[in-house]
């Protein structure tokens, strides 16, 4: 690249753009390739009910239910409600797809439920 002409000039400067776009948008490329390579089930539309009985979960290929004796507790974070199956593993259902009212509602929900069990 010291020399003045050449094809040598034209190349090296051609191999530093690339470097350069690479470095200044790896960020951009991590998140698309994280998001082609997770697991398509956490990108999958969910369901959720929550009723007297306990929770049911639908979604296009699969639906479970799970009864309140199943979570000992929850937890509300400022953006998801967190309910645990044991110490370590919880379910999440973040609070974005909830209205202000719907949030009450479930926050009442759970109080109640969890609290008889």
């Amino acid at each position: 690249m010291y020399d003045k002409s050449g094809p040598g000039v034209v190349w090296g400067w051609m191999i530093a753009f690339v470097f350069l776009f690479l470095t200044g948008t790896t960020q951009f490329w991590y998140f698309l390739i994280k998001y082609f390579t997770t697991h398509a089930e956490l990108r999958v539309d969910r369901g959720v009910e929550f009723s007297v009985r306990g929770i049911r979960m639908q979604t296009d290929r699969s639906h479970w239910f799970s009864s309140w004796q199943t979570f000992p507790r929850f937890r509300e974070t400022g953006r998801a409600f967190l309910l645990y199956i044991d110490t370590t593993r919880y379910h999440l259902f973040p609070k974005t797809c909830l209205t202000r009212q719907q949030q009450d509602a479930v926050r009442q929900a759970l109080q109640t439920e969890l609290a008889r069990h």
